[in-house]
């Protein structure tokens, strides 16, 4: 795995520069919303028969996605928060994951 350690804004800009692009090796589909959950910090709980998907953080927050679109609204959601934590901590480093990082990076032609 390829890891390099920049700031918060560098990593929101790194994103929103690499939109248009393919999924990063070693990442498959259905794997894409745990891999961008777990790069900021969030555990993820599927549950398929209800068409659920709960993005939470122990003690803190819990944030629900349901329907046929719930991936897509769980990849939004990422790519906001990202953009949030860059704008209220710009210059905190944290070390960054660039495959899973890439998994918040739209897709070519993907709309969210």
């Amino acid at each position: 795995m390829v890891h390099f350690a920049v700031m918060f804004t560098q990593a929101a800009v790194w994103v929103w520069g690499h939109d248009g692009g393919e999924l990063s090796d070693g990442v498959e589909g259905g794997q894409r919303v745990e891999a961008a959950a777990t790069e900021l910090g969030f555990d993820i709980q599927h549950e398929p028969d209800e068409q659920l998907l709960i993005l939470f953080r122990l003690d803190e927050e819990t944030h629900s996605f349901y329907g046929k679109d719930r991936v897509a609204g769980a990849l939004r959601f990422l790519r906001s928060e990202l953009a949030y934590v860059a704008t209220i901590h710009p210059d905190t480093p944290d070390d960054w994951n660039e495959p899973c990082l890439r998994t918040l990076c739209l897709l070519k032609g993907e709309k969210l």
